[in-house]
Protein backbone atom coordinates (compact mmCIF):
# COMPACT_ATOMS: atom_id res chain seq x y z
CA UNK A 1 0.00 0.00 0.00
CA UNK A 2 1.00 3.90 -1.06
CA UNK A 3 1.81 4.55 2.82
CA UNK A 4 1.19 8.51 2.19
CA UNK A 5 3.83 8.96 5.34
CA UNK A 6 5.88 11.50 3.77
CA UNK A 7 7.22 13.37 7.13
CA UNK A 8 10.12 12.19 8.64
CA UNK A 9 9.31 10.59 12.41
CA UNK A 10 12.84 10.01 14.06
CA UNK A 11 14.42 12.92 15.74
CA UNK A 12 17.91 11.23 14.65
CA UNK A 13 17.10 12.72 11.90
CA UNK A 14 19.44 15.99 10.41
CA UNK A 15 16.57 18.53 10.80
CA UNK A 16 16.37 19.69 7.38
CA UNK A 17 14.91 16.59 6.70
CA UNK A 18 12.73 16.29 9.24
CA UNK A 19 11.50 20.32 8.94
CA UNK A 20 10.47 18.60 5.57
CA UNK A 21 7.24 20.08 3.40
CA UNK A 22 4.16 17.87 3.34
CA UNK A 23 3.59 17.54 -0.40
CA UNK A 24 0.69 16.29 -1.84
CA UNK A 25 0.13 12.57 -1.59
CA UNK A 26 -2.36 11.64 -4.67
CA UNK A 27 -3.62 8.19 -6.02
CA UNK A 28 -4.24 9.57 -9.36
CA UNK A 29 -5.61 7.30 -12.31
CA UNK A 30 -3.21 7.43 -14.93
CA UNK A 31 -5.29 6.22 -17.64
CA UNK A 32 -8.09 4.12 -18.48
CA UNK A 33 -9.59 1.41 -17.91
CA UNK A 34 -11.93 -1.24 -19.71
CA UNK A 35 -12.54 -3.33 -17.00
CA UNK A 36 -15.82 -2.69 -14.69
CA UNK A 37 -15.07 -1.30 -11.05
CA UNK A 38 -15.31 -4.19 -8.61
CA UNK A 39 -16.63 -3.59 -5.35
CA UNK A 40 -16.60 -5.57 -2.28
CA UNK A 41 -18.23 -4.99 1.18
CA UNK A 42 -16.72 -6.59 4.25
CA UNK A 43 -17.07 -5.83 8.09
CA UNK A 44 -15.71 -6.76 11.75
CA UNK A 45 -16.95 -6.92 15.06
CA UNK A 46 -14.74 -3.88 17.20
CA UNK A 47 -16.96 -4.90 20.37
CA UNK A 48 -14.81 -4.69 23.37
CA UNK A 49 -14.88 -7.39 26.42
CA UNK A 50 -16.25 -5.83 29.74
CA UNK A 51 -13.83 -7.48 32.23
CA UNK A 52 -12.95 -6.54 35.39
CA UNK A 53 -9.22 -6.55 34.86
CA UNK A 54 -9.77 -3.98 31.66
CA UNK A 55 -12.35 -1.38 32.44
CA UNK A 56 -13.77 -0.11 29.39
CA UNK A 57 -14.26 3.93 29.82
CA UNK A 58 -17.65 5.63 27.68
CA UNK A 59 -16.74 8.79 25.42
CA UNK A 60 -18.54 11.52 24.56
CA UNK A 61 -20.58 13.13 27.60
CA UNK A 62 -17.67 13.59 30.68
CA UNK A 63 -15.21 11.66 32.92
CA UNK A 64 -15.54 8.20 35.08
CA UNK A 65 -18.74 6.53 33.13
CA UNK A 66 -17.67 2.66 33.54
CA UNK A 67 -19.08 0.23 30.93
CA UNK A 68 -21.34 -2.16 32.62
CA UNK A 69 -23.50 -3.60 29.36
CA UNK A 70 -23.18 -3.91 25.61
CA UNK A 71 -26.38 -2.45 24.20
CA UNK A 72 -25.35 -3.39 20.37
CA UNK A 73 -22.38 -4.51 18.97
CA UNK A 74 -19.94 -2.25 17.17
CA UNK A 75 -19.12 -2.81 13.81
CA UNK A 76 -15.58 -1.92 11.74
CA UNK A 77 -17.90 -2.00 8.53
CA UNK A 78 -15.52 -1.70 5.11
CA UNK A 79 -16.41 -0.79 1.55
CA UNK A 80 -13.77 -1.80 -1.11
CA UNK A 81 -13.46 -0.50 -4.81
CA UNK A 82 -11.12 -0.91 -7.65
CA UNK A 83 -11.22 0.46 -11.28
CA UNK A 84 -8.08 -1.67 -12.17
CA UNK A 85 -5.97 1.32 -12.03
CA UNK A 86 -6.72 2.45 -8.54
CA UNK A 87 -8.03 0.71 -5.27
CA UNK A 88 -9.78 2.59 -2.45
CA UNK A 89 -11.47 1.69 1.02
CA UNK A 90 -13.50 3.76 3.18
CA UNK A 91 -14.09 2.13 6.45
CA UNK A 92 -16.92 3.35 9.20
CA UNK A 93 -15.49 2.20 12.69
CA UNK A 94 -18.58 2.60 15.38
CA UNK A 95 -15.89 5.21 17.91
CA UNK A 96 -15.83 8.43 19.38
CA UNK A 97 -13.28 9.16 16.94
CA UNK A 98 -9.99 7.36 16.09
CA UNK A 99 -6.75 8.90 15.68
CA UNK A 100 -5.09 9.65 13.06
CA UNK A 101 -2.10 7.73 14.35
CA UNK A 102 -3.98 4.69 14.23
CA UNK A 103 -5.30 5.24 10.85
CA UNK A 104 -1.46 5.43 9.34
CA UNK A 105 -0.19 2.38 11.48
CA UNK A 106 -2.99 0.76 10.08
CA UNK A 107 -2.53 1.29 6.46
CA UNK A 108 1.20 0.06 6.53
CA UNK A 109 -0.70 -3.34 6.99
CA UNK A 110 -2.97 -2.99 3.75
CA UNK A 111 -0.17 -3.15 1.23
CA UNK A 112 -2.76 -4.30 -1.40
CA UNK A 113 -4.95 -1.14 -0.85
CA UNK A 114 -3.74 2.09 -2.89
CA UNK A 115 -5.71 4.86 -0.81
CA UNK A 116 -7.74 3.60 2.98
CA UNK A 117 -10.16 5.66 5.15
CA UNK A 118 -11.62 5.03 8.50
CA UNK A 119 -14.31 7.86 9.17
CA UNK A 120 -15.79 7.12 12.87
CA UNK A 121 -19.61 7.33 13.56
CA UNK A 122 -18.99 9.26 16.32
CA UNK A 123 -21.19 7.46 18.67
CA UNK A 124 -21.18 8.69 22.22
CA UNK A 125 -21.39 5.15 23.98
CA UNK A 126 -18.00 3.85 22.13
CA UNK A 127 -14.61 3.06 24.28
CA UNK A 128 -12.65 5.94 24.60
CA UNK A 129 -10.22 5.70 21.68
CA UNK A 130 -8.68 9.39 22.04
CA UNK A 131 -8.42 9.52 26.19
CA UNK A 132 -10.00 12.70 27.51
CA UNK A 133 -12.95 10.72 29.64
CA UNK A 134 -11.04 8.54 31.70
CA UNK A 135 -11.59 7.84 35.22
CA UNK A 136 -10.61 11.17 36.01
CA UNK A 137 -9.93 14.90 34.50
CA UNK A 138 -6.12 13.89 35.16
CA UNK A 139 -6.32 9.75 34.13
CA UNK A 140 -6.62 8.56 30.78
CA UNK A 141 -9.35 6.62 29.26
CA UNK A 142 -7.71 5.03 26.12
CA UNK A 143 -6.76 1.50 26.34
CA UNK A 144 -3.70 0.95 23.92
CA UNK A 145 -4.76 -2.89 23.48
CA UNK A 146 -8.35 -2.06 22.99
CA UNK A 147 -6.84 0.21 19.77
CA UNK A 148 -4.58 -2.42 18.32
CA UNK A 149 -7.58 -4.57 18.56
CA UNK A 150 -9.12 -1.93 16.31
CA UNK A 151 -6.68 -1.82 13.97
CA UNK A 152 -6.71 -5.80 13.46
CA UNK A 153 -10.54 -5.14 12.86
CA UNK A 154 -9.85 -2.52 10.49
CA UNK A 155 -7.62 -4.59 8.12
CA UNK A 156 -9.74 -7.27 8.70
CA UNK A 157 -12.55 -5.97 7.38
CA UNK A 158 -10.98 -4.45 4.33
CA UNK A 159 -9.32 -7.78 3.45
CA UNK A 160 -12.72 -10.03 3.32
CA UNK A 161 -14.42 -6.46 0.93
CA UNK A 162 -11.28 -6.92 -1.32
CA UNK A 163 -11.70 -10.57 -1.19
CA UNK A 164 -15.17 -10.65 -2.05
CA UNK A 165 -14.94 -7.83 -4.97
CA UNK A 166 -17.15 -8.34 -7.79
CA UNK A 167 -17.94 -6.19 -10.83
CA UNK A 168 -20.35 -3.38 -10.02
CA UNK A 169 -22.67 -0.24 -10.58
CA UNK A 170 -24.40 2.20 -8.56
CA UNK A 171 -26.93 4.90 -7.81
CA UNK A 172 -26.77 7.31 -6.10
CA UNK A 173 -29.98 9.85 -4.20
CA UNK A 174 -30.34 12.03 -1.44
CA UNK A 175 -33.21 13.32 0.14
CA UNK A 176 -33.46 15.88 2.82
CA UNK A 177 -35.12 15.50 6.28
CA UNK A 178 -35.08 18.74 7.86
CA UNK A 179 -37.92 17.66 10.93
CA UNK A 180 -35.27 15.25 11.81
CA UNK A 181 -32.38 17.33 12.94
CA UNK A 182 -31.45 21.09 14.79
CA UNK A 183 -28.55 23.20 14.65
CA UNK A 184 -27.84 24.23 18.44
CA UNK A 185 -25.26 26.95 17.48
CA UNK A 186 -26.10 30.13 15.82
CA UNK A 187 -25.72 30.74 12.69
CA UNK A 188 -28.42 28.30 12.26
CA UNK A 189 -27.22 26.07 9.02
CA UNK A 190 -28.60 22.70 8.87
CA UNK A 191 -27.55 19.77 6.94
CA UNK A 192 -30.36 18.21 6.29
CA UNK A 193 -29.39 15.85 3.72
CA UNK A 194 -29.46 12.39 4.10
CA UNK A 195 -27.39 10.48 0.63
CA UNK A 196 -27.03 7.02 -0.61
CA UNK A 197 -25.07 5.09 -2.79
CA UNK A 198 -26.86 1.47 -3.22
CA UNK A 199 -24.40 -0.84 -5.57
CA UNK A 200 -25.44 -4.10 -7.55
CA UNK A 201 -23.89 -6.73 -8.77
CA UNK A 202 -22.95 -6.05 -12.37
CA UNK A 203 -25.22 -9.61 -13.89
CA UNK A 204 -28.08 -10.94 -15.64
CA UNK A 205 -29.40 -10.84 -11.43
CA UNK A 206 -28.61 -7.34 -10.41
CA UNK A 207 -28.81 -8.05 -6.55
CA UNK A 208 -27.45 -5.63 -4.33
CA UNK A 209 -23.82 -5.80 -3.08
CA UNK A 210 -24.55 -3.19 -0.05
CA UNK A 211 -25.69 0.30 0.40
CA UNK A 212 -23.70 3.71 2.04
CA UNK A 213 -25.54 5.90 3.96
CA UNK A 214 -24.81 9.58 5.20
CA UNK A 215 -26.32 11.60 7.56
CA UNK A 216 -24.83 14.09 10.31
CA UNK A 217 -26.40 13.85 13.49
CA UNK A 218 -24.36 13.28 16.76
CA UNK A 219 -25.53 10.06 17.71
CA UNK A 220 -25.63 10.49 21.37
CA UNK A 221 -29.30 9.44 21.98
CA UNK A 222 -27.72 6.29 24.56
CA UNK A 223 -26.59 8.96 27.06
CA UNK A 224 -26.64 9.39 30.61
CA UNK A 225 -24.68 7.79 33.36
CA UNK A 226 -23.57 4.15 33.16
CA UNK A 227 -24.52 3.98 29.46
CA UNK A 228 -24.17 0.81 27.78
CA UNK A 229 -22.04 0.82 24.89
CA UNK A 230 -24.17 1.08 21.57
CA UNK A 231 -23.73 2.43 17.96
CA UNK A 232 -26.63 4.51 18.71
CA UNK A 233 -29.22 4.74 16.35
CA UNK A 234 -26.33 3.79 13.22
CA UNK A 235 -27.51 0.27 14.20
CA UNK A 236 -30.90 0.30 13.64
CA UNK A 237 -30.36 2.08 10.68
CA UNK A 238 -28.21 -0.40 9.41
CA UNK A 239 -30.23 -3.20 10.67
CA UNK A 240 -33.50 -1.90 9.43
CA UNK A 241 -32.30 -0.88 5.84
CA UNK A 242 -30.19 -4.64 5.79
CA UNK A 243 -33.43 -6.19 6.38
CA UNK A 244 -34.99 -4.62 3.50
CA UNK A 245 -32.82 -4.71 0.65
CA UNK A 246 -30.82 -8.02 2.29
CA UNK A 247 -27.02 -6.62 2.10
CA UNK A 248 -24.88 -5.07 4.14
CA UNK A 249 -25.19 -1.14 5.04
CA UNK A 250 -22.49 1.30 5.91
CA UNK A 251 -23.14 4.29 7.75
CA UNK A 252 -20.94 7.26 7.44
CA UNK A 253 -21.10 10.49 8.98
CA UNK A 254 -21.42 13.74 8.03
CA UNK A 255 -20.98 17.65 8.96
CA UNK A 256 -21.92 17.54 12.44
CA UNK A 257 -20.58 20.74 13.67
CA UNK A 258 -22.89 23.67 14.96
CA UNK A 259 -23.80 20.92 16.57
CA UNK A 260 -26.10 18.82 14.47
CA UNK A 261 -28.50 16.70 17.35
CA UNK A 262 -31.32 14.72 16.70
CA UNK A 263 -35.25 15.67 17.00
CA UNK A 264 -37.42 13.12 18.24
CA UNK A 265 -41.11 12.54 18.13
CA UNK A 266 -43.15 12.20 21.24
CA UNK A 267 -43.07 7.85 20.27
CA UNK A 268 -39.30 8.24 20.07
CA UNK A 269 -39.03 10.46 23.72
CA UNK A 270 -41.33 8.28 25.82
CA UNK A 271 -39.28 4.90 24.37
CA UNK A 272 -36.75 5.77 26.81
CA UNK A 273 -32.86 6.48 25.65
CA UNK A 274 -32.20 2.52 24.19
CA UNK A 275 -35.53 3.09 22.72
CA UNK A 276 -35.47 6.90 20.67
CA UNK A 277 -32.01 5.71 18.98
CA UNK A 278 -33.71 2.82 17.32
CA UNK A 279 -36.95 4.57 16.47
CA UNK A 280 -34.79 7.19 15.09
CA UNK A 281 -32.44 4.81 13.15
CA UNK A 282 -35.66 3.13 11.77
CA UNK A 283 -37.34 7.13 10.44
CA UNK A 284 -33.86 7.45 8.96
CA UNK A 285 -33.86 4.35 7.20
CA UNK A 286 -37.04 5.42 5.34
CA UNK A 287 -35.94 8.38 4.46
CA UNK A 288 -32.97 6.34 3.17
CA UNK A 289 -35.66 4.45 1.48
CA UNK A 290 -37.08 7.73 -0.49
CA UNK A 291 -33.52 8.43 -1.28
CA UNK A 292 -32.51 4.77 -2.49
CA UNK A 293 -35.91 5.03 -4.98
CA UNK A 294 -35.16 8.09 -6.25
CA UNK A 295 -31.85 7.58 -7.22
CA UNK A 296 -30.23 7.95 -10.69
CA UNK A 297 -27.52 5.49 -12.20
CA UNK A 298 -23.54 6.54 -11.98
CA UNK A 299 -20.65 6.18 -13.52
CA UNK A 300 -18.49 4.72 -10.13
CA UNK A 301 -14.82 5.36 -12.73
CA UNK A 302 -12.55 6.96 -12.51
CA UNK A 303 -11.15 6.33 -9.17
CA UNK A 304 -8.39 8.74 -7.71
CA UNK A 305 -7.84 10.44 -4.47
CA UNK A 306 -6.09 13.95 -3.59
CA UNK A 307 -4.81 14.18 -0.04
CA UNK A 308 -2.98 16.64 1.80
CA UNK A 309 -0.86 16.13 5.05
CA UNK A 310 -1.30 19.00 7.41
CA UNK A 311 0.26 20.69 10.81
CA UNK A 312 -2.11 21.90 12.83
CA UNK A 313 -1.52 23.95 15.75
CA UNK A 314 -2.79 22.57 19.26
CA UNK A 315 -3.81 26.21 20.77
CA UNK A 316 -6.30 24.43 22.94
CA UNK A 317 -5.08 25.10 26.26
CA UNK A 318 -7.20 22.24 28.05
CA UNK A 319 -5.66 20.02 25.14
CA UNK A 320 -2.25 20.72 25.96
CA UNK A 321 -2.00 20.53 29.47
CA UNK A 322 -4.02 16.89 28.70
CA UNK A 323 -0.68 15.99 26.56
CA UNK A 324 1.40 16.68 29.59
CA UNK A 325 -0.02 14.59 31.79
CA UNK A 326 -0.28 11.53 29.36
CA UNK A 327 -4.39 12.25 29.25
CA UNK A 328 -3.98 12.82 25.20
CA UNK A 329 -1.27 10.31 23.79
CA UNK A 330 -0.63 11.47 20.08
CA UNK A 331 2.20 12.42 18.22
CA UNK A 332 3.43 15.78 18.50
CA UNK A 333 5.46 17.74 16.84
CA UNK A 334 6.45 21.44 17.17
CA UNK A 335 4.80 24.33 15.22
CA UNK A 336 6.73 25.83 13.07
CA UNK A 337 4.41 28.15 11.47
CA UNK A 338 3.25 26.63 8.72
CA UNK A 339 0.39 24.48 8.25
CA UNK A 340 2.54 22.50 5.21
CA UNK A 341 5.53 21.83 7.39
CA UNK A 342 6.12 19.73 10.76
CA UNK A 343 8.68 20.51 13.05
CA UNK A 344 10.79 18.19 14.83
CA UNK A 345 8.71 15.40 16.55
CA UNK A 346 8.55 15.30 20.25
CA UNK A 347 9.76 12.80 22.38
CA UNK A 348 6.69 11.10 24.93
CA UNK A 349 6.70 13.85 27.67
CA UNK A 350 8.55 16.85 25.94
CA UNK A 351 6.48 19.89 25.79
CA UNK A 352 6.89 22.63 23.59
CA UNK A 353 5.52 26.49 23.77
CA UNK A 354 4.64 25.80 20.04
CA UNK A 355 3.08 22.27 19.84
CA UNK A 356 1.43 20.73 16.44
CA UNK A 357 -0.41 17.85 15.43
CA UNK A 358 -0.26 16.00 12.24
CA UNK A 359 -3.93 15.51 10.06
CA UNK A 360 -5.08 14.61 6.66
CA UNK A 361 -7.51 16.00 4.33
CA UNK A 362 -8.47 14.47 1.33
CA UNK A 363 -11.37 14.40 -1.86
CA UNK A 364 -11.70 10.96 -3.23
CA UNK A 365 -13.17 10.69 -6.80
CA UNK A 366 -15.75 7.55 -7.20
CA UNK A 367 -16.30 8.43 -11.13
CA UNK A 368 -19.35 11.16 -10.76
CA UNK A 369 -19.31 11.31 -7.29
CA UNK A 370 -16.68 13.51 -5.02
CA UNK A 371 -16.23 12.04 -1.23
CA UNK A 372 -14.44 14.96 0.89
CA UNK A 373 -12.75 13.46 3.73
CA UNK A 374 -12.27 15.83 6.93
CA UNK A 375 -11.24 15.10 9.77
CA UNK A 376 -13.29 16.15 12.38
CA UNK A 377 -16.57 18.09 13.38
CA UNK A 378 -17.23 20.44 10.67
CA UNK A 379 -19.73 23.67 10.78
CA UNK A 380 -22.28 22.82 8.04
CA UNK A 381 -21.48 26.53 7.03
CA UNK A 382 -18.32 25.31 6.02
CA UNK A 383 -20.09 23.07 3.99
CA UNK A 384 -23.00 25.07 2.41
CA UNK A 385 -22.37 28.93 2.79
CA UNK A 386 -23.97 31.03 5.81
CA UNK A 387 -20.92 31.96 8.16
CA UNK A 388 -22.10 35.35 9.36
CA UNK A 389 -21.59 38.50 7.92
CA UNK A 390 -20.19 40.77 8.72
CA UNK A 391 -19.40 38.87 11.71
CA UNK A 392 -20.34 40.20 15.01
CA UNK A 393 -17.41 42.22 16.54
CA UNK A 394 -17.39 40.75 19.84
CA UNK A 395 -16.26 37.76 18.09
CA UNK A 396 -12.28 36.75 19.02
CA UNK A 397 -11.35 36.79 15.00
CA UNK A 398 -13.86 39.23 13.59
CA UNK A 399 -11.60 40.61 10.84
CA UNK A 400 -10.45 36.94 9.17
CA UNK A 401 -11.95 36.58 6.04
CA UNK A 402 -14.43 34.03 5.44
CA UNK A 403 -13.22 30.06 4.70
CA UNK A 404 -14.64 29.32 1.28
CA UNK A 405 -16.79 26.69 1.21
CA UNK A 406 -16.85 22.81 0.53
CA UNK A 407 -19.95 22.86 -2.32
CA UNK A 408 -18.78 25.80 -3.72
CA UNK A 409 -15.34 24.29 -4.87
CA UNK A 410 -16.73 21.41 -5.75
CA UNK A 411 -19.65 23.16 -8.30
CA UNK A 412 -21.82 20.22 -7.47
CA UNK A 413 -24.54 19.26 -4.94
CA UNK A 414 -23.98 15.63 -6.04
CA UNK A 415 -21.26 14.83 -2.84
CA UNK A 416 -20.45 12.79 0.01
CA UNK A 417 -18.88 13.73 2.76
CA UNK A 418 -17.72 11.92 5.53
CA UNK A 419 -16.81 13.32 8.98
CA UNK A 420 -13.82 12.30 11.28
CA UNK A 421 -12.06 10.75 8.39
CA UNK A 422 -8.58 9.49 9.14
CA UNK A 423 -8.69 11.72 12.65
CA UNK A 424 -10.92 13.65 14.96
CA UNK A 425 -9.83 17.42 15.82
CA UNK A 426 -13.10 17.91 17.32
CA UNK A 427 -15.05 20.91 16.10
CA UNK A 428 -14.32 22.28 12.39
CA UNK A 429 -15.05 25.97 13.15
CA UNK A 430 -15.20 29.57 10.83
CA UNK A 431 -12.20 31.29 12.24
CA UNK A 432 -14.39 34.72 12.15
CA UNK A 433 -17.07 33.28 14.25
CA UNK A 434 -14.41 31.93 16.95
CA UNK A 435 -15.71 32.99 20.04
CA UNK A 436 -13.66 31.91 23.07
CA UNK A 437 -13.24 35.28 25.05
CA UNK A 438 -15.31 37.92 26.58
CA UNK A 439 -17.37 39.90 25.78
CA UNK A 440 -19.21 36.96 23.87
CA UNK A 441 -21.55 37.22 20.55
CA UNK A 442 -24.31 35.70 19.60
CA UNK A 443 -25.35 34.09 23.26
CA UNK A 444 -24.03 36.16 25.30
CA UNK A 445 -22.27 32.80 27.11
CA UNK A 446 -18.79 30.50 26.29
CA UNK A 447 -19.32 27.92 23.96
CA UNK A 448 -18.78 24.02 23.68
CA UNK A 449 -17.03 24.07 20.03
CA UNK A 450 -14.44 26.05 20.79
CA UNK A 451 -13.44 24.34 24.14
CA UNK A 452 -13.72 20.92 22.07
CA UNK A 453 -12.00 22.36 19.07
CA UNK A 454 -7.46 22.15 18.69
CA UNK A 455 -8.08 25.73 17.83
CA UNK A 456 -9.53 28.70 15.69
CA UNK A 457 -6.89 27.55 12.91
CA UNK A 458 -8.23 24.71 11.85
CA UNK A 459 -10.89 25.52 9.55
CA UNK A 460 -8.64 28.05 7.44
CA UNK A 461 -5.90 25.64 7.29
CA UNK A 462 -8.68 22.74 6.25
CA UNK A 463 -10.46 24.65 3.70
CA UNK A 464 -7.07 25.13 2.15
CA UNK A 465 -5.83 22.11 2.03
CA UNK A 466 -9.45 21.15 0.76
CA UNK A 467 -9.39 23.80 -2.18
CA UNK A 468 -5.88 22.08 -3.18
CA UNK A 469 -7.25 19.19 -3.47
CA UNK A 470 -10.48 20.46 -5.64
CA UNK A 471 -8.32 22.10 -7.71
CA UNK A 472 -6.12 19.24 -8.47
CA UNK A 473 -9.43 17.23 -8.89
CA UNK A 474 -10.72 19.36 -11.43
CA UNK A 475 -7.16 19.57 -13.52
CA UNK A 476 -7.19 16.14 -13.71
CA UNK A 477 -10.87 15.84 -14.89
CA UNK A 478 -9.52 18.28 -18.00
CA UNK A 479 -8.74 16.93 -21.80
Amino acid sequence: MKTFDHVAQSRRLPLNLVLMTIVCSSVVRTGESAEPVRVGFGTADITPTLTPERPVWVAGIGPNNLAKQIHTRLNADAIYLDDGTTSIAFVSVDLIGLQHDAVKRLRKRLEQVDYACVSSTHTHASPDVIGIWGPSRTKTGKDPHYVSFVEDKVVEAVRKARSSAVPAVATYGQVQATELLNDSRRPHVLDDVLRVMIFHRNDADGEPLGILVQWSVHPQSVQGSNRPLSADYCASLRDTLGEVYGCPVVFFIGATGGYMNAVYSEEMKSAGRLGRAELYGQALAEVAKSAIASSEPVDLAPIAVHSRRIALPLANPTFRRFTEIGVLDRELYRWRGRSDLLGEPLAKGESDSFLAIESEVALARIGEIPVCLIPGEIYPELVYGGIVQPPDPRFDFPDAPAEPNITSLLGTQRFLLFGLANDEVGYIIPKCQWDDRRPYGFNGTSTYGERMSVGPDVAPIVLKAFEDCARSLKAEQQP
